[in-house]
């Protein structure tokens, strides 16, 4: 695919989704822009990682379809970590850095990566429960799936398991038949699963208080010792 192919199946997509929903654009609410930032960037990133979100408050201008533009926040800083240490853990799995090494190494802005919304309406909440979130996943399930069949991310990392459950109930199901658990939930690993192509990570939402290193360490370990990357084609090209 090509930077314009990308464009134009997003912009088209898009167009369609805000026919069908314009209440995600009245009351005071606009229709969130997301996705890849910079496709030329992406197109040569490895892994290709996709972080999927539940919404975004976009108080300040910010969308997702900007990147990761400066580390001013928990949420930045956070996401910026774990995009950085999937890259070096693709290369060499057993060299795990410290979280202080790893900030040592971040610089921004970053638009090699992609930042998915569940929820496209901005209301201006700081906050959705759980089942507002959801309702966003299985009314626009099919949006959502075809927006991540454009992308064709290799990674994808749930932030909260809000995002988890929304990609297996309702954009793909458990039991889909190329999915299958690469590891078992314990104290100190997340889940990970093999989706046909792509490993698909449950981790704490960025902007957890309190849990930086904690969720930085469980990522690794999750991929260390699940060995994540032996699975997939494109991890050895």
């Amino acid at each position: 695919m090509t930077k314009t192919d990308y464009s134009d199946k997003t912009e088209d997509l898009f167009n369609r989704w805000k026919r069908e929903r314009p209440e995600y654009q009245t009351n005071g609410s606009s229709f969130l822009r997301d996705g890849i930032p910079d496709y030329e960037l992406w197109s040569v990133a490895k892994p290709k990682i996709m972080f999927l979100l539940k919404e975004a408050i976009r108080d300040d201008g910010w969308e997702p379809v900007m990147g990761i533009i400066d580390f001013q926040s928990s949420f930045a800083i956070n996401l910026a970590r774990w995009h950085q240490v999937l890259k070096l853990l693709l290369i060499d799995c057993s060299n795990v850095p410290t979280l202080s090494q790893i900030d040592k190494t971040l610089r921004f802005p970053i638009r090699d990566l992609a930042l998915v919304e569940v929820k496209k309406a901005t209301q201006g909440l700081s906050k959705s429960e759980y089942a507002d979130i959801m309702a966003f996943a299985e009314r626009d399930k099919d949006y959502l799936e075809e927006q991540i069949n454009i992308i064709q991310p290799e990674v994808i990392v749930c932030c909260g398991d809000v995002t988890y459950d929304a990609y297996w109930k309702h954009l793909w199901g458990r039991c889909d038949e190329d999915s299958v658990s690469l590891s078992k939930h314990n104290t100190s690993k997340y889940d990970a699963d093999k989706h046909g192509e792509i490993i698909v990570i449950n981790s704490y939402h960025p902007s957890t208080p309190g849990r930086d290193e904690e969720m930085y360490s469980r990522l690794c370990e999750t991929v260390r010792d699940g060995r994540l990357f032996k699975h997939f084609n494109w991890a050895n090209r």
